[in-house]
């Protein structure tokens, strides 16, 4: 009896040590996100057709983190960007420019696709909020060296 009790307790911390051993989901890897980091030039056309061309610069990247810059022609330069990639190449960004009344919220949400023997393109759309609204879409293409 006293044999197949401590057959029990050996057959269970096995178990427990081969358990213990496997692989979780939360440490599963996840899928590495794709390097956007360069500059993107191409247009911003308005809901009402209006055309402005446009550059992202994303500088940093640090994991699925994003910084850059956003200008749109001489409406708008110099904001600041901050946002996400996906491994997917989905991103998003987020940016302010102006203070009080005249202040305004940029949100960029496109897809980054690298193409074989093409230069990267940064296509979505716009949306600003704040002193003004506009929304509309863009359409970029990269230079990522």
């Amino acid at each position: 009896m006293a044999n197949s009790s401590s057959l029990v307790a050996v057959l269970a911390l096995g178990t427990l040590w081969s358990l213990a051993a496997a692989p979780r989901p939360a440490d599963a890897r996840r899928p590495p996100v794709p390097d956007v980091r360069g500059s993107y030039f191409g247009n911003f056309v308005a809901g009402n057709s209006d055309t402005w061309p446009g550059e992202v610069t994303l500088f940093l990247q640090t994991g699925s983190r994003l910084g850059g810059e956003l200008r749109i022609g001489a409406r708008v330069t110099n904001v600041n960007l901050t946002g996400t990639v996906a491994s997917s190449g989905r991103i998003r960004l987020d940016g302010n420019s102006g203070t009080g009344r005249n202040r305004l919220h940029f949100r960029l949400t496109g897809t980054f696709q690298e193409m074989s023997g093409a230069s990267p393109r940064f296509d979505g759309s716009y949306r600003i909020t704040g002193a003004r609204s506009e929304s509309g879409s863009f359409q970029m293409i990269g230079n990522t060296d």
